[in-house]
């Protein structure tokens, strides 16, 4: 594939796997006690419920068509949860917020076994199946930050105690800065590494091929 063709292709990802990410949140608060996000309409895989505008659409479509990022970034609309439906609500909360960025590492180990064991080698799928596993696994860990607004908040926010009040009201400010600093930093090739260190290890242990020469 050439430049635009991956960018098109990366883009084309971010929907279905938006949308497996925040039904995780979802199935898991159900799972939990707490059935908000079913109610209203958020346990489910279709895209429509979860797209965000800005989080699905505009960044991401900036971060890879402007800025030639290598490992674009983007969210959905936040699932709503009732911490107060929950019968253990800090560890609970926990677990929830844990579900999408799980659910993101899980897809992309499972792209990276399909390219190890049912894949030929010289494949074009190859390639396919190593950018959409690296795409996710780099949407997972983005979201495990510790920045009101992606996953990594309330995890941190329920293990240390932080102050929330000010700090949630304004989680839009607070997410539109560390957009612009990944999109202006190095922090998304940072971001890229790691995934990419996990998944190329994880396929040469299950004999695959090294990851590399199959991303752009």
């Amino acid at each position: 594939m050439n430049a635009l063709a991956d960018h098109l292709y990366i883009f084309a990802m971010f929907i279905p796997l938006i949308a497996l990410h925040e039904a995780a949140h979802a199935w898991v608060a159900r799972l939990l006690g707490d059935d908000t996000a079913e109610m209203e309409g958020r346990l489910t895989l279709n895209p429509a419920s979860h797209v965000d505008l800005v989080g699905t659409i505009v960044w991401p479509a900036i971060s890879l068509f402007l800025f030639n990022n290598p490992a674009p970034i983007a969210w959905g609309r936040p699932v709503p949860v009732t911490g107060s439906n929950f019968e253990n609500p800090r560890r609970d909360e926990i677990l929830v917020a844990l579900a999408g960025p799980a659910a993101n590492l899980l897809v992309g180990l499972a792209a990276i076994a399909l390219g190890a064991w049912l894949i030929p080698a010289d494949s074009p799928w190859q390639k396919l199946a190593a950018v959409f596993a690296l795409v996710s696994v780099c949407l997972g860990l983005f979201h495990l930050l510790p920045i009101p607004g992606l996953d990594g908040w309330p995890i941190a926010r329920n293990l240390f105690g932080f102050p929330t009040d000010w700090i949630e009201r304004n989680g839009n400010i607070w997410i539109s800065i560390l957009v612009m600093l990944f999109i202006l930093t190095p922090c998304l090739a940072l971001l890229r590494v790691l995934a990419e260190s996990l998944l190329n290890a994880f396929s040469l242990l299950l004999g695959g091929q090294p990851l590399a020469p199959l991303l752009f």
